[in-house]
């Protein structure tokens, strides 16, 4: 004896159903796996702690006496330890004693002296003061922070160089692009000092160039990545020093290289295979809702 047609067609749809909800249960046990696989495929998603220091000097003077008030604040949401700081003026450098524990929130007030060049090239004008933090993190890994101030000796004084830098995320490696400006009528030869973290290496960290009346140039460079961390931020600065007429002139470019995680297949399909783990989940979800209402039902 034959079965109409819809019966068989019933027949089948509540085959599948049966089969369908039988595997409820195994397939439930994939549900773990999927966040298993969210967390190592997305660490992003878990938000890691993070030291983030927020740098800056005030240089003062008294007589031949100078000196740098360092304020350091951590603003992030992880303690800095063995944090000490360093300034750089008169191409010499002086460092403050060291802190054993920088909690979040907690400023650090160091004075550091500044020893005065005695040599007689030293004119009066602008020079630049580089101050440099260096700390770890809870587990000994090492970073540093930049900022750059000036002083005055004697006269302060405009540059005519007006500087803009650029950068390119960075990996293994990224470039700079630095643009200089001439507004003045003559031509000027300048230094370029590459200020960077320890974490960073640029491929020159000075040069000379000149730059014609109203003129510009492009000066273009790479940097290595040797210690940061995907994800991390730092200040780099290009720092332009000349003299002219018996006065010295300085002014400076300042940009933040992003370093980010290196390309790979697993990156390349992070999107999509979140997607597909995310319907896959709650497919999982809907049929045991499902499942748990029938049974009731029963």
């Amino acid at each position: 004896m034959g079965y109409p047609q819809r019966d068989i067609t019933q027949m089948m749809r509540n085959d599948l159903k049966r089969h369908v909800v039988d595997r409820i249960p195994t397939m439930e046990r994939w549900l773990p796996v999927c966040c298993a696989l969210v967390v190592l495929l997305f660490p992003g998603i878990c938000q890691a702690s993070r030291i983030s220091l927020e740098l800056s000097v005030e240089v003062t003077r008294n007589d031949r006496t100078w000196s740098g008030h360092v304020l350091v604040t951590n603003r992030g949401d992880e303690a800095a330890y063995d944090v000490q700081a360093t300034l750089r003026a008169f191409g010499r450098e002086n460092r403050s004693s060291m802190v054993k524990q920088l909690a979040v929130e907690e400023k650090w007030e160091p004075e550091i002296p500044i020893p005065e060049s005695m040599d007689s090239q030293v004119v009066p004008g602008r020079y630049p003061v580089v101050l440099q933090v260096s700390y770890s993190d809870v587990n000994g890994h090492p970073f540093s922070a930049l900022s750059v101030n000036f002083l005055e000796f004697d006269e302060a004084l405009v540059s005519q160089i007006n500087g803009a830098l650029q950068a390119t995320p960075i990996s293994g490696n990224g470039k700079l692009i630095l643009k200089l400006q001439n507004v003045d009528e003559k031509p000027i030869e300048a230094n370029v000092e590459w200020v960077f973290p320890k974490e960073l290496m640029p491929d020159r960290s000075v040069e000379r160039i000149r730059i014609n009346g109203k003129g510009s140039v492009v000066i273009k460079r790479r940097v290595r990545n040797l210690s940061a961390l995907p994800g991390s931020q730092y200040p780099v600065f290009a720092i332009m020093e000349y003299d002219k007429n018996g006065r010295h002139f300085t002014t400076n470019a300042m940009t933040a290289v992003t370093v980010v995680e290196p390309a790979s297949f697993v990156s390349s399909i992070r999107l999509p295979l979140f997607v597909l783990l995310a319907i896959f989940a709650a497919v999982i979800v809907v049929l045991q809702f499902r499942h748990r209402r029938s049974g009731k039902g029963i």
